[in-house]
């Protein structure tokens, strides 16, 4: 999960080469940016890569640059995107995927809006509305079949997941979604993996957004709307969900063993330990 939502930052270490803006620069060339004048790193750490957020004139662009052995997530990603795209949902739009200088990158429109965190920050009495169109968005999600040639051996359903679907990915204008990002984890599978991961990353970072202002009441209150949200669009009956919360929470210490450690992967190793033995009960 990348967690430090859409703010600038400087390069960072990516296959053990530092992605310098001037290298950006020259990727996004390749990928078809006529004259790119500026590119500033726009997400947090992630194991898969990085996203920078370039500018041309009169356009602005996402780039995701993956990191080495992660081809196959460019293509799976850009497909998906692709896909979901037709579907309807609010995703960015792919202008080119490839690879340049011997990294894989996939080029996007920049979506506008703020983070629903940002949002959820800046107006916690509007925390229900925030999560019941959250939850809607993630309803939508999860209305789309994966076609079985397209499914990874072993799905546990035909439906598409995000499995990253938490408030740094997706955009709102304060009243509805305007864009899901981040589409590296997607895959088919039973819409409870999804909602139990999303619940899962919530809860186990509310310290953390409490912290940035929106306050554990405001939370509380989104995930109430959100839960209403994804039942007002006909989501997934969402029944015998302890073990989903035992997986999601398996799957947060995993994603964060490498990356995170004290107050925030102990309480990943609670949530997991809690809902297992709900799961045994």
């Amino acid at each position: 999960m990348t967690v430090a939502g859409r703010g600038m930052k400087p390069g960072m270490q990516l296959g053990g080469e530092r992605m310098d803006e001037a290298l950006v620069l020259r990727i996004a060339a390749a990928a078809g940016v006529p004259e790119p004048t500026a590119a500033q790193r726009a997400s947090g750490w992630s194991l898969a890569g990085e996203v920078w957020r370039v500018r041309a004139p009169g356009q602005e662009y996402a780039l995701r640059l993956y990191a080495d052995g992660h081809e196959v997530s460019m293509q799976a990603e850009s497909a998906i995107l692709r896909a979901t795209q037709e579907c309807g949902l609010p995703v960015p739009g792919v202008r080119a995927a490839g690879t340049h200088e011997g990294r894989a990158y996939l080029l996007t429109d920049w979506c506008t809006g703020e983070t629903v965190l940002e949002a959820l920050s800046r107006l916690p009495q509007a925390a229900e509305l925030l999560g019941r169109s959250f939850g809607r968005a993630h309803a939508d999600v999860h209305r789309i079949q994966v076609p079985a040639g397209l499914r990874q051996a072993g799905a546990a359903g035909d439906r598409l997941l995000h499995l990253d679907f938490h408030l740094l990915n997706v955009l709102t204008d304060g009243r509805s979604v305007t864009a899901i990002l981040d589409w590296e984890n997607a895959r088919a599978g039973d819409p409870r993996e999804d909602v139990a991961r999303t619940v899962s990353v919530i809860q186990i970072h509310a310290p953390q957004m409490a912290g940035g202002g929106a306050g554990r009441l405001a939370l509380r209150s989104f995930l109430h709307g959100y839960f209403d949200g994804y039942r007002d669009l006909g989501g997934w009956a969402l029944e015998g969900m302890a073990p989903y919360y035992a997986w999601a929470g398996e799957f947060a210490v995993r994603d964060l063993a490498p990356k995170a450690g004290g107050t925030i992967l102990r309480r990943a190793e609670r949530w997991a330990r809690w809902w297992r033995h709900r799961a045994r009960a």
